[in-house]
């Protein structure tokens, strides 16, 4: 910075120092304070074949922050002081051309967040065999809107269980245990960085047309600001079946969420410099099934037991009530982004339909409506409705869990345990040349690109052009030809245990002793995509296999 504002005489060669040499020293402060305040009051009573239990209260809390940053220029180190200040206002000369201010990167900022909260909770049985319990919560903050209805919500739940093999009627020869259970419950979620009231800062540097220290607004007052609101049904049961064998449980939910919070755009005509705002613009539901499974396969000397996971889920925005139309506001370079298109999974990849290369040149083609086109500007922008781009599917699993497996012999145990994932999509990554030109930043796809007429039935990877059109590369990297089946299996971990047999030493203090060697991360069984690419990490490089020894003794 100090080579760059340094002012040179022609004539004389004398340099003269806008910038004051010497050390830049940045001191950043920030203090934190909470209080909170709880009363409750705890009931838990038997008689007979009754029992109740429940508790009621209220907590009120406050958190308070308060920072600041300070630069300091020609500092010295050894000294511990300053030389010079700097004008952070006027333009100055760069030493390699143009003109820039130096401006002001001290700040002050702070935070007051206030909150209340009233809850109580409770629980009946009768005969150790039917159960109902019940909830309520009411939440009310300073972050949520200026009108007085918004800013508090109640929150309630309740449910009910009924052990079946208490009763008479039940056939215990089938089942040891079985419980039947329903709850249905609303809660809420909040974003701390939000406010009601509109909050400007000042950005430190002074307007490039009038030269005055200007401010900008950072959050829009929005009265009307409240909860992410979530309802939950789950119906579900326990069981055991005689002699232990299997067990396990199984539950059905079902979920909506109002008033989810999301991203507005601003209308442009306003002038500010924020492109949206932060609101409850937003509707969407869920259902799925969890399945737990334990079973005792073999129960001799040599045993075996396995434990199944598995997970059925399904979600789909049911409304988004400030939702554009452009086509390339849906496409996420990585699909794992959520994707606001009502009648659609929450976490979507829509693509640009492809037409394949151009047999000519090796340019990827698109669509402009029904036509075959390749003017990315116009397809990458108001060209595209998002009624015009490919669903590919969701980018999370449909279905996912995990198989464990554990083998005991004498005193060695072996453990397995592999996850699994299906029924969903991913995004790889290819070349882009505009970085290549700009950041030397390669792909292994460049190897494999079109070079000549008739490389178009072999490669759907375009051909180098200079310089790069970032619209080509916006279009190729958003188009349905890089879209991969997610589905994979994953060798989890294995792990070995050995438990050295009677111990029993005056000389060693020593009761039990184990030793155990563990090997995880160690990669994937099956992939659904032919590239060899790891869908749990598209982007990065997955995690490294890690082994690792351990000795357990007990004294």
């Amino acid at each position: 910075m100090i080579n760059q504002f340094t002012q040179l005489n022609q004539v004389t060669g004398i340099a003269k120092y806008i910038v004051p040499r010497g050390s830049i020293l940045d001191l950043n402060k920030i203090e934190l304070s909470s209080q909170n305040l709880r009363t409750q009051i705890d009931v838990d009573k038997s008689w007979n074949n009754n029992s109740i239990s429940g508790v009621i209260g209220a907590e009120v809390g406050q958190t308070r922050s308060n920072g600041n940053a300070y630069r300091t220029y020609g500092y010295n180190e050894d000294l511990g002081v300053a030389t010079g200040l700097i004008d952070p206002v006027n333009s100055y000369p760069l030493f390699y051309g143009g003109t820039a201010t130096i401006g002001n990167t001290n700040s002050f900022s702070g935070t007051d967040n206030r909150s209340i909260s009233y809850y109580a909770s409770g629980a009946y049985t009768y005969l150790s065999r039917y159960s109902i319990s019940g909830s309520i919560r009411k939440d009310q903050s300073n972050i949520f809107g200026v009108n007085t209805n918004q800013k508090g919500r109640p929150f309630w739940s309740a449910g009910a269980a009924w052990e079946l093999t208490r009763e008479k009627f039940f056939p215990l020869d089938a089942f040891s245990y079985f419980k039947l259970r329903a709850t249905y419950g609303t809660s809420g979620n909040v974003d701390n960085s939000l406010s009601a009231l509109t909050v400007m800062s000042y950005t430190g540097s002074p307007n490039s047309l009038t030269g005055f220290t200007q401010a900008v607004i950072n959050k829009f007052a929005n009265p009307d600001l409240r909860w992410e609101k979530t309802g939950m049904f789950n119906i579900g049961f326990d069981f055991a079946t005689s002699g232990g064998r299997i067990s396990g449980s199984l539950d059905y939910y079902q979920k909506r969420g109002t008033d989810l919070l999301g991203d507005a755009l601003v209308d442009i005509t306003t002038g500010l410099k924020v492109t949206s705002v932060r609101k409850n613009v937003a509707e969407m539901s869920g259902k799925g099934i969890d399945l737990t499974l334990n079973s005792t396969n073999i129960d001799r000397k040599f045993k075996w037991r396995s434990t199944l996971l598995l997970a059925y889920t399904q979600n789909r925005v049911q409304d988004y009530y400030l939702s554009t139309y452009q086509g390339s506001t849906y496409i996420t370079p990585q699909g794992n982004l959520v994707t606001p298109v009502a009648g659609y999974p929450v976490y979507s990849i829509f693509s640009y339909r492809s037409a394949g290369l151009d047999p000519a040149n090796g340019n990827p083609r698109g669509y402009l409506g029904d036509k075959i086109s390749t003017d990315y500007t116009a397809i990458t922008g108001n060209g595209t409705h998002v009624a015009d781009l490919v669903y590919n599917g969701p980018s999370t699993p449909v279905v996912s869990g995990a198989i464990r497996n554990t083998l005991n012999y004498k005193n060695f145990e072996l453990a397995v345990n592999i996850t699994y994932k299906l029924g969903y999509y991913f995004r790889k990554s290819s070349v882009s040349y505009s970085a290549l030109f700009s950041g030397w930043v390669q792909h292994a796809d460049y190897m494999s690109r079109w070079q000549k007429t008739g490389d178009e039935h072999f490669t759907t990877i375009p051909s180098l052009i200079y310089p790069a059109d970032p619209n080509r590369d916006a279009f190729y990297a958003g188009s349905e030809t890089l879209v991969r089946r997610a589905d994979h299996l994953r060798l989890q971990y294995i792990s070995i245990a050995y438990s050295v047999p009677g111990i029993k030493s005056k000389k060693l203090p020593i009761r039990d002793l184990s030793i155990t060697a563990n090997a995880s991360n160690l990669g994937m069984l099956w992939a659904a995509n032919k590239d060899g690419i790891d869908p749990d990490y598209p982007y990065d490089i997955s995690p490294p296999k890690m082994l690792s020894f351990g000795l357990r003794a007990q004294f």
